[in-house]
């Protein structure tokens, strides 16, 4: 780690960012939305090679709860981290929800962008393929997973009923069950709250969006 602190942007929200890495300029964008910044291991495997700078988006993780919560938002904050550094231009990558808020940046800003990496995506089109994919992850989970998953989903949750419920959604991320919910568990571990209200709000712009394309 080189540096590790906060980027205010223009309303005063307080961004947790975290910068490693010499050379090119790059940020990686976590998904979500309402969860904080988990790709750490792809910015160590990207290699010093780049200035890799990660960061929890707004009231997620670290980062400060002000509104607006709105696409828009989201995209000048991204902006707000570039301008802090003082870059004219550089690499945005994400996953999935954060593929999505890369490239929303790159639409917005292409003068700024260098290049988009785009990793599991939502896409633009999403209420287009939501079934299908909802029916792809029920699929991927073993029956008696997704009966729990499903009990879980329709209550309010205990502690421990949360982080089995985080376990059951984000292990069917992972290609190997095993590796996933290894990786989930310590997601689900990391003493983050998600913002399950963030995550509808946002949710449904996206869907008023893509049904209006």
């Amino acid at each position: 780690m080189e540096w590790q602190g906060f980027v205010t942007a223009d309303d005063g929200c307080r961004l947790w960012t975290e910068v490693a890495g010499d050379g090119p300029p790059m940020v990686l964008c976590h998904g979500g939305p309402g969860l904080w910044d988990y790709l750490s291991p792809v910015a160590r495997s990207i290699g010093a090679g780049y200035r890799v700078h990660r960061y929890d988006q707004r009231a997620g993780g670290r980062s400060s709860r002000e509104r607006p919560w709105t696409l828009d938002r989201f995209v000048r904050d991204l902006d707000a981290v570039r301008a802090h550094f003082g870059y004219e231009r550089w690499l945005v990558g994400g996953h999935s929800f954060g593929a999505d808020l890369a490239l929303r940046y790159a639409c917005a800003y292409p003068e700024r962008t260098i290049a988009v990496v785009y990793v599991a995506g939502v896409g633009i089109a999403w209420t287009t393929y939501r079934a299908a994919f909802g029916a792809a992850v029920t699929a991927r989970r073993p029956a008696d997973d997704e009966r729990r998953y499903r009990e879980l989903s329709d209550r309010d949750r205990t502690d421990a009923e949360e982080r089995e419920f985080r376990i059951l959604s984000w292990t069917t991320d992972y290609v190997d069950p095993a590796v996933g919910k290894a990786n989930a568990a310590g997601m689900a571990d990391s003493g983050m709250s998600v913002n399950y209200e963030l995550n509808r709000i946002l949710g449904a712009e996206s869907k008023m969006e893509s049904a209006s394309a």
